[in-house]
């Protein structure tokens, strides 16, 4: 096939403006595919963080009862120690009870030998 220059020209012209707009088409699909993909890989990351950040709320509520009811416990113990501490514990006399309650006694036993 013998072309004249100004055919092969228009043909060649034609060409490269097919191939310039199925590269231009081309390179829109792929980077409508790239931002599907991105966005696919968006939302996934996003649904992961969602799910490791309920789990981390859960375990920290969990966490939050268990401390709560730990020390509810050990105030308990507390409270029942310090009770039964001073149940067992006899009362002190000070210096002036003492010396109160021999002159009592002495004024007591005074009485009964009249």
């Amino acid at each position: 096939m013998y072309f004249e220059h100004g055919k092969k020209r228009k043909v060649v012209k034609e060409n490269y403006e097919k191939h310039e707009t199925r590269l231009s088409r081309d390179r829109a699909n792929k980077k409508r595919k790239a931002a599907e993909k991105t966005f696919e890989k968006h939302e996934t990351r996003l649904l992961c963080n969602r799910n490791r950040k309920h789990e981390m709320q859960q375990k920290v509520e969990e966490t939050h009862e268990e401390l709560e009811a730990r020390l509810v416990t050990e105030e308990e113990t507390h409270h029942a120690c310090a009770r039964e501490k001073y149940q067992l514990r006899k009362a002190r006399e000070t210096p002036k009870q003492r010396v109160a309650r021999i002159t009592r006694s002495k004024s007591n036993d005074s009485h009964f030998s009249r």
